[in-house]
């Protein structure tokens, strides 16, 4: 789990960042990309709720933030599908 979360903290959340997204408004957003009908998430307070819907605003995360985001799964999935859950944010 150390080595996925030392590659979100290194290349994931600098992309949330520049959107001015938290890396958790990130996720929805990266779901929400694609044809879902709903994202189901976690949250223990209202501010998390908050923070949640503030990211499903209807637009998709930039193409290029897609693309770079393939781009790190194809050099880190092994890592990154490897890292059990945290159970949480």
């Amino acid at each position: 789990m150390l080595k996925a979360r030392a590659v979100v903290e290194r290349e994931v959340a600098p992309l949330a960042r520049e959107l001015g997204l938290t890396l958790a408004q990130y996720a929805v957003k990266y779901v929400l990309s694609f044809p879902v009908a709903s994202v189901v998430v976690t949250a223990t307070a209202p501010e998390e709720l908050e923070e949640y819907a503030a990211a499903s605003d209807g637009r998709p995360l930039p193409r290029d933030h897609l693309e770079r985001l393939e781009e790190l799964w194809r050099r880190h999935g092994a890592t990154l599908s490897a890292a059990p859950s945290s159970g949480g944010r």
